[in-house]
């Protein structure tokens, strides 16, 4: 499930990166909320035919995970496609990634989740992996990993990969709270399309209010809209269907996969260039994959 949650979570921030260049950041973001909610809302009938069961009991802490989890989910997609709009593809990606050691922190202080030492060890590697690819130059030193930090894209791409930790501990948490006896396949679906319907209704609402030339900017029917929101549900769904099962650190540090998905799509689609230190990035990142992976 990571992994097509990974490559659907690229192909749907290709997507949303072609729209936020032809509408703006707002209006991609909810285009692809929006035109993802019948995706969301078909997977979920679905699965409940599937297994012959009725909607899962919820309670105020299935409500209130879900509630923070989608809140911080949208902010998370609009700072990492302000990112994309200053850098190119592949490195606003990366400085998302910053987001792991932060997933453990959290998991840590929301619901007590602890990582193995060989887990820490991958996530460590990982993260200096992506202050690689974040690099500005091609010299790995001190001067130029803070540089990259510092900068509006490091901002922006470390507060997107801090919005994306809180909201993968906050699906985990609200998938504990919906209890056992549960298939793992209908917990992601219901927590899904709860989300999707939150993150909907919460930024159509501030648009209508506030913005309403970009909610009809983002209501223009085309078909990138349909595959970003195709391709975002699918990602969702993969996302909450892994982590019904697998701790948060263990999901989003595998999920670094979606790092070399987003090489590719970099080099093929966008015609975009590496540099040296973004390559050994590159590699250290495939490293830390290798090791966690045994692990699991």
């Amino acid at each position: 499930m990571v992994l097509v949650a990974a490559l659907a979570q690229t192909l749907r921030n290709a997507a949303q990166r072609e729209l936020t260049q032809t509408v703006g950041t707002l209006a991609a973001t909810f285009a692809r909320l929006v035109y993802g909610l019948p995706f969301a809302a078909v997977w979920l009938v679905a699965v409940l035919l599937w297994f012959h069961a009725t909607l899962p009991a919820v309670n105020a802490g299935f409500v209130g995970w879900i509630f923070l989890g989608a809140i911080t989910n949208v902010a998370g997609t609009a700072l990492l496609l302000s990112a994309m709009t200053r850098r190119n593809f592949l490195v606003a990606v990366a400085y998302g990634k910053t987001e792991i050691l932060m997933v453990a922190l959290f998991s840590l202080l929301l619901i007590g989740e602890l990582v193995s030492p060989v887990t820490a060890g991958a996530m460590l590697l990982a993260t200096v992996s992506v202050l690689l690819l974040s690099m500005q130059g091609e010299k790995a030193d001190l001067k130029s990993l803070v540089a990259a930090a510092v900068s509006a894209t490091g901002w922006m791409g470390i507060g997107s990969g801090a919005a994306f930790a809180v909201a993968i501990v906050s699906y985990r948490a609200a998938a504990l709270e919906l209890g056992h006896g549960i298939p793992f396949v209908l917990v992601g679906a219901f927590g899904m399309a709860c989300a999707q319907l939150m993150q909907s209704a919460l930024l159509g609402a501030y648009l209508a209010l506030r913005r309403r030339d970009v909610l009809r900017q983002a209501l223009r029917s085309t078909w990138m809209s349909h595959a970003a929101g195709m391709l975002g549900a699918l990602a969702t769904i993969g996302w909450l269907t892994a982590v019904s099962v697998r701790s948060a650190s263990d999901v989003r540090t595998l999920a670094l996969i979606e790092v070399l998905f987003s090489y590719v799509i970099s080099r093929r689609l966008f015609k975009e260039r590496l540099r040296g230190m973004e390559l050994v990035g590159i590699v250290l990142l495939v490293i830390s994959l290798g090791v966690l992976s045994s692990q699991l």
